[in-house]
């Protein structure tokens, strides 16, 4: 997910050189914590990023402190009937900077990048807030508080019910995450990234080397059925440009999907800010990675990743 997302909003036009300098400020927003090593990434890396991160599940922000090395930070408690002058208050307060004390790094750690990363933060300012909060209901209620003129400039989307699939709330077209989203994203070169899980077992060993699949397969799209569906939902609903003015079957931006090293999931990406053909796309998206292997000194390819398994999605 980082290879690809920070690739797009570079390739977007969103120079994060700058922001790796902390010479430009840049907003995100991480849907699910999981362990907590990209929003460690983002404020490790980017020295003017602020990560929201928003997580519904107490268990899972406890073992991201108690297991993965995340920093022993204040989740603000997102209850139901919470007004959106509030929420904006805490957004606006959680962005102060908080400074990362040794007892933070004192929890056991079951994986080598967030201790790494972890040990490192000591020498800068934490710049993540936490919401205990339904991502639905966070996105409804900010993109309702009509005095923020904040966007988002990247979003990562990482959450799954227990049935492991997307929320179908997080993919309905007239809903209001995805309303919400598209006026809190940036309306230039903003960008969302969701890890999606393909609803389709793999072909076969055979099948992979007669071409001949299974009914209903297509080895051209993208996983299976419903996550065809979501891809098109979010294409849909975040780069309809009617509200710059524009004619609203008119596009702006691209969705595409590159596939995850060794896994069976799939980086839904909807960037505004990239232009041009597929071959266009896939060249600027490679220059791009390659670009911030060298600013942000990533110890992983991220050129490789960037675009690995390329396929836009089409209306």
């Amino acid at each position: 997910m980082i290879s690809v997302g920070l690739s797009s909003i570079h390739c977007g036009g969103f120079d994060l050189d700058f922001v790796a300098k902390g010479e430009r400020t840049m907003r995100c927003l991480c849907i699910g914590l999981g362990g907590g090593s990209l929003p460690i990434f983002l404020a490790n890396k980017l020295q003017g990023c602020h990560v929201d991160v928003v997580e519904i599940d107490d268990t899972v922000i406890s073992a991201a402190i108690d297991c993965m090395g995340f920093p022993k930070i204040e989740f603000k408690t997102f209850p139901s009937d919470l007004r959106s002058e509030t929420l904006n208050a805490m957004c606006d307060e959680s962005h102060m900077e908080v400074k990362l004390g040794v007892e933070s790094l004192s929890h056991t750690q079951c994986y080598d990048i967030p201790r790494r990363i972890a040990s490192s933060m000591l020498e800068f300012p934490l710049r993540i807030s936490g919401f205990e909060a339904d991502a639905v209901m966070y996105v409804g209620h900010l993109a309702g508080a009509k005095q923020s003129q904040q966007h988002y400039d990247l979003v990562f989307i990482d959450a799954f019910n227990g049935e492991d699939e997307v929320p179908v709330d997080f993919w309905t077209r007239g809903g209001s995450f995805l309303t919400g989203l598209r006026d809190l994203l940036d309306p230039h070169h903003g960008t969302v990234v969701v890890n999606l899980h393909t609803d389709l077992p793999p072909p076969s060993f055979l099948e992979r080397i007669t071409g001949n699949f299974g009914p209903g397969y297509d080895p051209l799209l993208p996983g299976g059925k419903r996550l065809q569906e979501i891809s098109q939902a979010y294409r849909d609903k975040l780069l309809h440009c009617w509200s710059a003015g524009l004619s609203e079957d008119e596009i702006c931006g691209a969705t595409f999907t590159v596939a995850v090293p060794r896994q069976q999931n799939i980086c839904l990406v909807v960037c505004r800010g990239i232009r041009g053909t597929e071959g266009n796309i896939i060249d600027n998206l490679s220059s791009a990675a390659l670009s911030l292997e060298n600013i942000l000194h990533v110890p992983f390819p991220m050129s490789k990743r960037a675009t690995r398994g390329f396929q836009l999605v089409h209306g």
